[in-house]
């Protein structure tokens, strides 16, 4: 699975155990509705979560996962340039390069 799929898939997972386990800001009493911000730099991962393209059958699990994972969560997908999200790119191709997982805490180094 490729790396932004996987953290896709990562991070719909944790929003929603979040909405399962009921935690969710509070102001003034009130319930805060959170829409769940999804960028992506695949325009054609974006259609097709968006039911507006086919998916190729090497991808139709992955991405039945995915949508599986986001039923139920109010979210908002959108494309974005690979320039403007750099530090994504630059961990997505340093997997790819290493072939190895890593974690990265605080500060990351500007990747070549």
């Amino acid at each position: 699975m490729r790396p932004r799929v996987r953290r896709a898939m990562i991070r719909a997972q944790t929003k929603t155990k979040q909405q399962q386990e009921g935690t969710s800001d509070t102001r003034k009493g009130r319930k805060k509705e959170e829409k769940f911000q999804i960028d992506c730099d695949s325009l054609i991962l974006v259609n097709m979560l968006l039911v507006k393209c086919s998916c190729a059958w090497p991808y139709l699990s992955s991405l039945s996962q995915i949508k599986e994972l986001l039923r139920g969560v109010d979210f908002q997908i959108r494309q974005v340039y690979r320039e403007a999200n750099g530090v994504a790119d630059g961990l997505a191709n340093q997997a790819v390069r290493t072939k190895n997982s890593s974690m990265f805490h605080g500060a990351l180094c500007a990747f070549q």
